[in-house]
């Protein structure tokens, strides 16, 4: 990794600070400690960005020249409308539980998303479809098919600094400019036997709602969207829920949770 990020250090000057002293791959155990550490650092030494890989190597956090430490739908939402900038009709493929503001994103650029199965392999297989320049999810893994159709960290930090570098802009302005995500979730204790039963029974109660059926079910109401997708190694069903403001994200997950928990019986 750093002998990559070394190499292309000579051609993106101002980040040479971070390329050069602070490639620290640091333990997944906290990492919302070690990120409040590279957000310091990148303020002291006057860096552009700042990012952390975890051990495994597939997956990165940044922080942007202000200090900030990115959530995860900021980062995501950063690559899109950097990826949106240099590739006309860009076609991006994201989970079916990402933010709406992704295709906000693309739209503006005439392009077009691709929705698949929340799912690291399901997202890795869309990549590989025609014209895809890039498949992100909200976890900080970024697949760049024209490299790896699968999640690299070093890949990731290598193509935000060419893409900062090609679009002539910096971390921090393109957050600023970004649409803002409310998008929240809450897991529904449930028994294997019964997530075959709630999910037949969720598509007859919304029938008649705009839906789709990607990965469990997607109700739509007006811009707002609930996702409801049983997990498929705990006894858990898991609800996603996007709006206007966190208030009304949290208030219709909160009625999906209760619906899934009327309908397990």
């Amino acid at each position: 990794g750093p002998a990559v990020l070394g190499r292309i250090g000579a051609e993106v000057l101002a980040l040479n600070a971070v390329l050069d002293e602070d490639r620290v791959v640091l333990a997944q155990d906290n990492v919302e400690a070690h990120l409040e550490q590279l957000a310091a650092m990148v303020q002291t030494s006057a860096a552009e960005l700042g990012a952390l890989m975890d051990p495994s190597g597939e997956h990165i956090r940044l922080v942007d020249g202000k200090g900030r430490i990115l959530d995860v739908w900021e980062a995501l939402l950063a690559y899109v409308d950097l990826v949106s900038r240099v590739n006309p009709n860009p076609r991006v493929a994201v989970p079916v539980s990402t933010t709406r503001a992704v295709e906000e994103i693309v739209r503006r650029r005439k392009g077009e998303v691709l929705y698949t199965r929340v799912s690291p392999a399901a997202l890795s297989a869309a990549s590989e479809e025609q014209g895809v320049v890039l498949a992100g999810a909200e976890g900080g893994g970024y697949i760049f098919p024209e490299f790896l159709p699968a999640y690299d960290a070093v890949m990731s930090l290598a193509k935000l600094l060419e893409l900062l570098v090609r679009t002539e802009s910096r971390l921090e302005d393109v957050v600023d400019g970004l649409p803002k995500a409310h998008v929240v979730r809450k897991d529904v204790a449930t028994p294997w036997e019964a997530k075959g039963a709630v999910m037949r029974r969720l598509v007859e109660r919304l029938d008649g709602q705009e839906m789709v059926t990607i990965d469990g079910v997607k109700a739509f109401r007006e811009e707002a969207w609930a996702l409801v997708v049983p997990h498929p190694q705990e006894p858990v069903v898991r609800v996603w829920a996007e709006a206007d403001d966190d208030a009304a994200a949290q208030s219709l997950v909160a009625e999906f949770a209760r619906l899934v928990e009327e309908l397990r019986g």
